[in-house]
C-alpha cells in the first residue's frame, strides 16, 4: 500500500478545532436573552474576530498551507532525483533546472501562505453568515413562531442554543419538539437540549477544521509544484495523480472512488469518471475538482509523477 505522503500534516495536532470550538461558543455565551435581529449582536462582530485570527495571516491555517508546500517541494525533489537517473539529457535540451529547495521552498511558502490568506478570507464570511442564518431561524420562531416552534425557540434560547449551523439547528428544533410530545418537563428537555448542542457545536468544529485542514495541505502542495514549473525546477509536462490510501470502513466513498487516479497537468483541474454505486441522485455525475479532499475525513491527496 502507497504511503500517505502528508499523514504527519494530516495528523498533526494544530488547535484549530478548538479555537473554532472556543469562538463559536462564545458567540453562543454572548448571545442576548431578548435574540432579535442577530446580525447586530456585538456578538457577531467578535465571532468574526476571532474567526480571523484562526484563519489570518498568523493562524493555523496558513501554518498549515505552508506544510504542505514544503512536502511538496520535497516530493518535487524526489521525483527529480529520479529523472535525473533516467535520462539526464531530456530535462538539458528542455531546459529545466534541478529541483532546488533553497530555492523553491520559499516561493513554495509565500504563494501558499498568500492563498490561505485569501482563501480564510471566504471561510470566516461563509461560517459567520451560517451561524447567523442559524440563529435567525431560532430568533424569528421566538418572536412570531406558531405555538409549537415557539415553544421549541424559547427552550434554544434559555440554553443559548446559537453557534450552530442552519441543518444542525434544526436538527435541535426536531428533538426538542419531540422531547416535548414524549412529555418530558421543561428540565429535561432544557438538560438535552444543551447536552445535544455540545456535542453538535463540538462537531460542527471538527468537521469544518479536518475539512479546512486537508485542503490546505494540498492546496499548498500544488502551490509549491506550481511555483517549481514557474522557476524552471518543474517540467510543466509532468503530471498530479488524485490518489487515496485508507482502509477505514466506507473509504473511499463513490465520490472520491470516481476521481481516484485521474491524472491532470501541474495547474489544471481534475475530472472524474461518471459516478457509479450511489444514490440515483449522484449516478452519472462528473466531478471537476481543484484539489481533495471531498469530505472532511477523505483519505484522498495527491502526488507529482
Amino acid at each position: 500500500m502507497t504511503a500517505h505522503p502528508f499523514a504527519d500534516i494530516r495528523d498533526g495536532s494544530t488547535g484549530g478545532a478548538d479555537e473554532i470550538e472556543e469562538a463559536l461558543n462564545a458567540f453562543r455565551l454572548g448571545a442576548p436573552t431578548d435574540p432579535r435581529e442577530p446580525d447586530g449582536w456585538p456578538a457577531t462582530r467578535g465571532l468574526a474576530d476571532a474567526l480571523r485570527v484562526i484563519f489570518g495571516a498568523d493562524g493555523p491555517l496558513v501554518a498549515i498551507a505552508e506544510a504542505g508546500a514544503e512536502r511538496g517541494v520535497e516530493m518535487a525533489a524526489e521525483v527529480d532525483a529520479v529523472a535525473l537517473r533516467g535520462a539526464p539529457v531530456l530535462r538539458e535540451v528542455y531546459g529545466i533546472k534541478a529541483v532546488d529547495p533553497e530555492t523553491l521552498t520559499p516561493e513554495a511558502r509565500l504563494r501558499a501562505a498568500r492563498w490561505a490568506i485569501g482563501w480564510g478570507v471566504e471561510i470566516i464570511g461563509s461560517e459567520v453568515g451560517k451561524t447567523l442564518r442559524a440563529a435567525r431561524t431560532i430568533a424569528t420562531r421566538w418572536a412570531r413562531g406558531n405555538p409549537i416552534d415557539k415553544a421549541a425557540a424559547k427552550d434554544l434560547v434559555a440554553v443559548r442554543g446559537f453557534g450552530l449551523n442552519e441543518p444542525m439547528t434544526e436538527q435541535m428544533f426536531r428533538n426538542v419538539r419531540r422531547w416535548r410530545a414524549e412529555g418530558a418537563n421543561q428540565r429535561t428537555v432544557r438538560k438535552r437540549a444543551r447536552a445535544l448542542f455540545g456535542k453538535l457545536l463540538t462537531r460542527r468544529a471538527g468537521d469544518l477544521w479536518q475539512w479546512v485542514k486537508r485542503s490546505a495541505i494540498y492546496e499548498g502542495a500544488r502551490r509549491s509544484w506550481e511555483a517549481g514549473v514557474a522557476l524552471g525546477q518543474i517540467d510543466p509536462r509532468r503530471r498530479l495523480v488524485w490518489s487515496h490510501v485508507g482502509t477505514r470502513p466506507g473509504h473511499p466513498c463513490v465520490r472520491c472512488r470516481s476521481l481516484i487516479g485521474t491524472e491532470v497537468g501541474i495547474s489544471d483541474d481534475f475530472v472524474g469518471d461518471p459516478i457509479e454505486g450511489g444514490t440515483a441522485r449522484e449516478n452519472g455525475r462528473v466531478l471537476t475538482q481543484r484539489r481533495p479532499p471531498l469530505h472532511g475525513h477523505c483519505d484522498c491527496f495527491l502526488r507529482i509523477q
